[in-house]
């Protein structure tokens, strides 16, 4: 992010979670806790996250050894794949979840089975992006990312969906304007 590099205590570090345990059971026992949920703090963070990614995606990385960063080895995207038991497994949850809430996760399926594959230049991605791995600071702003543990070469479809995910819809043009273009087949992704 927009900060200088420092360096973090265990005592600064500050984990977004809904419930205590989860934080305990990290091994954070002594890390104070913020409740992130509120979104306004979301859409705060909407700019500072879509200009991290955009530096993100366009960096070229390297190993140390001077490899190449390796593709999507597990096909994160492969909605086309993944579609047919998702549809399957959604066609047989209406009791539990209501037909309307069925009916709508069928048609955000099948749009993203539809969807146009990546077919643009791999770039740098974190690989598993959502709220818990973005660290905030005491005035609730973005101040780093952690568990780059799925560091990759992909589809960019991969991050931006921390857009989807984690902020709310009107924080979404904040977040794109600082990112910048996006293709169709990127969003529906």
């Amino acid at each position: 992010f927009d900060r200088p590099r420092l360096r973090i205590d265990r005592d600064d570090i500050l984990l977004i979670s809904h419930h205590i345990d989860d934080v305990v059971a990290h091994g954070a026992d002594e890390a104070r806790l913020l409740d992130i949920d509120e979104l306004h703090d979301r859409a705060r963070a909407a700019a500072p996250l879509g200009t991290f990614l955009a530096a993100l995606h366009a960096t070229e990385l390297r190993a140390c050894d001077g490899a190449e960063l390796p593709g999507d080895t597990i096909a994160r995207h492969d909605v086309r794949g993944r579609a047919p038991a998702c549809i399957e497994r959604l066609s047989h949850e209406g009791e539990y979840l209501g037909d309307a809430l069925v009916d709508r996760a069928l048609a955000a399926t099948t749009a993203l089975r539809d969807a146009p594959p990546w077919d643009g230049h791999p770039v740098t991605c974190h690989g598993d992006l959502y709220g818990r791995h973005v660290l905030f600071d005491d005035d609730h702003q973005p101040c780093g990312v952690i568990d780059w543990g799925d560091l990759h070469r992909g589809d960019p479809a991969v991050d931006l969906g921390i857009a989807y995910s984690f902020l709310p819809a009107h924080a979404r043009p904040a977040f794109f304007a600082a990112y910048g273009d996006v293709d169709a087949g990127t969003r529906a992704r």
